[in-house]
């Protein structure tokens, strides 16, 4: 989104690190400063970052929310392959998230995000902005949505004929860590 969005010439800096690694406490003394003048919610860090709340966030499902989910989860993802069935070559990334808005539509869900990527995309951006660019081999199309206040997410990878070795093992490997 940096590079693609020109967010770079608007001030913003990117600070990143890998999901696995824990430097949060890092990357926000980075930004704050002094980690004694931070607060979070959650636990993390030196013990100079206080809570700010006492409060736990980590509430059960009742079954009507359990439903809902279930739900939301079957039409997302119903919807979603709907649409990567028809999915051609030459088609752009921002048709195909209209076309899934338009699906999710139907049964009163609310897309709050997609990210589509074609080709090497897929690698060079870990969250995708769809853009005007045409499909050739092969597409990754994520949406989000939300139904009655809950949000899921649905990722799928559509590729033309036989697929890269490269690319394989990335969609194994992404597959086995997701299964833990």
């Amino acid at each position: 989104m940096l590079k693609e969005e020109g967010l770079a010439d608007l001030g913003f800096q990117l600070l990143e690190h890998e999901w696995y690694i824990e430097r949060e406490a890092e990357i926000v003394q980075k930004v704050a400063g002094d980690l004694a003048r931070v607060g979070a919610d959650v636990g993390f860090g030196p013990p100079t970052i206080s809570m700010v709340t006492s409060r736990s966030f980590g509430y059960s499902l009742t079954e009507n929310e359990i439903e809902r989910y279930l739900f939301l989860g079957e039409r997302l993802s119903h919807s979603l392959e709907k649409v990567m069935l028809g999915i051609k070559p030459g088609d752009l990334e921002c048709e195909i998230a209209g076309r899934v808005g338009a699906e999710l539509w139907k049964d009163r869900i609310d897309p709050t995000g997609f990210q589509v990527a074609a080709d090497d995309r897929i690698c060079l951006y870990r969250h995708p902005i769809p853009t005007t660019r045409m499909i050739k081999r092969y597409v990754m199309v994520c949406a989000n949505a939300r139904y009655k206040g809950l949000i899921t997410t649905v990722t799928r990878i559509l590729h033309f004929g036989k697929p890269d070795p490269k690319l394989k093992k990335q969609f194994e490997d992404n597959n086995e860590s997701s299964a833990g």
